[in-house]
């Protein structure tokens, strides 16, 4: 009986560190969105539009910091903070369409040990932009250095 309850708590173990080694990995879900610059554009993409259309605005502000914080440099920040234009800092508009959240698109337009530049569109048809978005590798992590407004189709959403 002894042996047998012995041989449980080993396979219960086994299975909890082999459990383990496939949940947690050798790092977090954020380190493998930052090993990549088209990755770092579309997540930060994607979590900063997705802020914009929160209903709970005070939610919404704090999604939308936490996406400049985890993704861009401190340079890039200062500059934030210092612009004055009235126009959003990251997408050069307004107003941003709805539809966005769900059409980020990505294309590696240059990529070296430490720098990339990613063309960056959001939107299709009639309330397409275009973006370059420079990127530096600090500490491991991909960063977003600058955005550079490019285009925009009309300046107006789809109706979707």
């Amino acid at each position: 009986m002894k042996t047998s309850l012995k041989l449980t708590s080993i396979f219960c173990a086994l299975l909890l560190s082999i459990f383990s080694c496939f949940s947690f990995g050798n790092g977090s879900g954020a380190t493998k969105i930052e090993s990549s610059p088209e990755s770092v554009v579309q997540h930060f993409y994607a979590d900063y539009l997705a802020a914009w259309n929160d209903p709970d605005v005070g939610h919404g502000l704090e999604k939308s910091q936490s996406a400049i914080d985890s993704f861009t440099t401190k340079h890039l920040q200062k500059l934030k903070s210092e612009d004055d234009s009235g126009a959003d800092f990251f997408t050069n508009v307004q107003d941003i369409c709805p539809e966005w959240v769900n059409e980020i698109s990505t294309n590696v337009s240059s990529l070296d040990k430490d720098k990339a530049v990613i063309e960056l569109m959001l939107g299709h048809s009639e309330s397409e932009s275009k973006y370059k978005i420079n990127l530096v590798r600090a500490k491991g992590k991909w960063l977003i250095d600058s955005v550079l407004f490019v285009s925009n189709a009309t300046g107006h959403c789809n109706d979707n």
